[in-house]
């Protein structure tokens, strides 16, 4: 092949794009509307976009190489930070990457005067390792660590009720011998 060899237009055929020194390189469209540009070498990497336009780069083995990263800085961030014991605020926070997966993490402390103060300390570690975030909510836990009972409850005034139910699962998963409940009473 040439330079400037053109192949085929069909939606699951590839279409040849040029030949270079680097080799041959082809981009294929499923039906699905997944683009796929692969670029023949020692080690093959391919360059997928969906139609929602989420990019994932794989090279040689198959393993996509930037959702394993944004994997390993979400694993970084722990999902329950809280005071041991006594009545607080908290709220309900969504973690993530441009493009890559998110998590819901559960931040409060009885030393916070306002569900803003929770947030302004956690964004800005969350934010310093390169991931963004976002409030849901906010409400008021009960925490009694020799009963082994958390009760979630109530709203923040400034980002609104979080979905407790979410919330509970989180600390379900960090405190599993403990008694963990929910209501959308109180403040």
């Amino acid at each position: 092949m040439t330079g400037d060899a053109h192949v085929g237009l069909g939606l699951a055929g590839p279409r040849m794009l040029t030949q270079d020194r680097a080799g041959p390189r082809a981009l294929t469209q499923d039906r699905a509307g997944t683009r796929t540009l692969t670029q023949d070498r020692a080690v093959t990497r391919t360059l997928t976009q969906d139609r929602a336009g989420t990019r994932t780069l794989t090279t040689g083995s198959g393993r996509a190489r930037r959702p394993q990263r944004w994997r390993r800085r979400l694993a970084r961030v722990p999902a329950v930070v809280i005071d041991p014991t006594g009545v607080f605020k908290y709220i309900l926070i969504r973690v993530g990457q441009d493009g890559g997966p998110e998590i819901d993490v559960v931040g409060g402390w009885a030393s916070a005067d306002y569900h803003a103060d929770i947030y302004d300390q956690v964004s800005a570690e969350i934010e310093q390792q390169g991931l963004y975030c976002e409030c849901q909510g906010g409400g008021r836990i009960r925490h009694d660590k020799q009963e082994k009972n958390i009760h979630v409850y109530g709203y923040s005034m400034g980002f609104g009720r979080a979905k407790h139910e979410i919330t509970t699962e989180i600390l379900r998963a960090k405190y599993p011998d403990y008694t963990v409940t929910w209501a959308d009473e109180g403040y």
